[in-house]
């Protein structure tokens, strides 16, 4: 399944900016919204090729996949299955462990090299450590070529975190996955030089590091003008990625208070704490995630005995 229309080529009213002002067309940017906009779609295509008995499993990838499955719970009529990929169902809600997502880009560098991992968070303290002295963030600046100066090492820090975070959900074979950045890593002098050389490595087809990428001020957030459209996504679903200081990642816990209070200031919504999944029947998916992982407990015996 897709996301929404806000996204890509479909964005109401033009452009992004134009339809988030709106308050009318942005309330239209909703889960339940998507969802019915998908039960239309499919019963219009079974009708136009002749296949009204024809069963139907969605799927999706990410969000999409949450969607597929929402979708399968709201309307078993119109769906036998769903298939979600890369999905975290249950981590949207203010009832999930904050610092998950963190935890888990952690992980996957550790265990790719321990001396990575420790090397990357050791730079951080290194970036503000240069960054307070005079003319700092000009050395900043100049280490990491960025295309514009730096205005704080906050901005190079997010830049940063959203590299390595990238590089372990995706960790494409083409792209700068975990393993080459912690070859940058372990290979340098300073932690600083190992982070610098990754990001040329990212940086082959530019000359300096792109103004619209460090101006994200998340490592979290998308890179194109779709923002604001996802911001509003999760003052209405909660997804809730905070970085504690266990972590290899720059410590920014999620504060739910704080968060609120944003989604009320920009968007004048207040998020319900409850995930999306409590209103779809999230003990249906429990149970079966449960079956699930015991039935591929058994498969994993079998294959190592």
């Amino acid at each position: 399944m897709g996301k929404t229309w806000f996204y890509g080529d479909s964005i109401p009213l033009g452009t992004i900016e134009s339809a988030m002002a709106d308050h009318q067309v942005r309330s239209c940017l909703a889960t339940d919204k998507a969802l019915q906009d998908y039960a239309v779609i499919i019963q219009s295509l079974k009708v136009n090729y002749s296949a009204r008995n024809s069963p139907v499993i969605v799927m999706g990838i990410g969000y999409a996949g949450a969607l597929a499955t929402w979708f399968r719970l709201r309307y078993p009529e119109i769906a036998i299955g769903a298939l979600a990929s890369s999905t975290p169902l249950l981590y949207y809600g203010n009832s999930t462990t904050s610092d998950g997502y963190c935890s888990i880009v952690s992980n996957d560098f550790k265990d790719v090299n321990p001396k990575c991992y420790e090397s990357i968070r050791r730079s951080w303290k290194e970036i503000d450590d240069i960054a307070i002295k005079p003319n700092g963030l000009a050395e900043l600046t100049n280490i990491f070529n960025t295309c514009r100066p730096l205005q704080s090492s906050e901005e190079i820090k997010h830049w940063l975190a959203q590299m390595y975070s990238a590089a372990a959900q995706y960790d494409e074979p083409n792209n700068l996955g975990v393993k080459t950045i912690c070859d940058y890593a372990v290979n340098k002098p300073s932690s600083i030089d190992g982070a610098a050389t990754a990001i040329r490595g990212k940086l082959i087809m530019e000359n300096c590091l792109p103004n619209h990428i460090i101006g994200v001020k998340s490592p979290f957030k998308p890179f194109a003008n779709d923002t604001v459209a996802w911001e509003w996504q999760r003052c209405k679903l909660i997804f809730p990625v905070g970085c504690l200081e266990e972590t290899m990642l720059p410590a920014k816990p999620f504060n739910f208070i704080e968060f609120k209070k944003s989604c009320q200031s920009r968007f004048g919504v207040l998020p319900n704490p409850q995930p999306p999944i409590s209103f779809f029947g999230s003990k249906v998916v429990s149970k079966a995630d449960d079956r699930r992982q015991k039935a591929g407990d058994k498969v994993m015996r079998k294959t190592e005995g």
